[in-house]
């Protein structure tokens, strides 16, 4: 971590194509499984470690519900459940919306997550350590023996890794900045 580099083989992902049902031949019918290193994995652990020194609500913001301890989607139902209950008791309209970002770790924009590494006021030498482990980052897909070219993913989440979902929360916190309307309880997020 003093040279604020993580190793190449540590930003490989072997996609492994896992069928799901339907028709062998349509492509939507499979899941894909990324893997990556396992001392990546131990690596990302003492990542999150150090994220962990910072409360909860000021890294992840107070609306998301999942991948926190002590949270969950049923969090995330009853708090949106109270707030409807609140605005019928009080004869108020109330409308919502839900917006599914389905392969939403696919579109991270890592210069983005940065940003809010450093408006977290995080130690420089550990926001450069993300930075480099998001960057330069290539997949491969296997299946069986055949393996394809391999391509480099300049966006995106690493999959299939344990401080993925951490770091999207840290991107996403910012969310309701976005969504000026929102109220306090009214907004929630949860990623399943």
């Amino acid at each position: 971590m003093i040279s604020g580099t993580v190793p190449k083989a540590w930003k490989i992902s072997k996609i492994i194509p896992i069928f799901k049902k339907g028709a062998k031949d349509n492509i939507s019918n499979y899941r894909p499984i990324s893997n990556i290193s396992s001392l990546s994995k131990v690596f990302e652990r003492g990542i999150i470690a150090k994220l962990k020194l910072v409360p909860e609500d000021q890294l992840f913001g107070t609306n998301q519900h999942a991948f926190r301890k002590g949270s969950s989607t049923i969090t995330a139902g009853l708090v949106f459940q109270d707030f409807i209950a609140n605005k019928s008791d009080n004869n108020k309209l109330v409308f919502a919306y839900s917006a599914d970002l389905t392969a939403a770790f696919d579109v991270l924009r890592p210069n983005l997550l940065v940003k809010n590494l450093l408006d977290l006021s995080l130690n420089p030498a550990l926001i450069r350590v993300i930075s480099n482990f998001l960057s330069k980052r290539s997949a491969f897909v296997q299946i069986g023996e055949s393996t394809s070219y391999s391509w480099e993913l300049p966006i995106g989440c690493v999959q299939g890794s344990v401080l993925g979902p951490v770091l999207f929360n840290i991107y996403m916190r910012d969310l309701t900045k976005v969504i000026t309307t929102v109220e306090p309880n009214s907004f929630v997020m949860i990623a399943i």
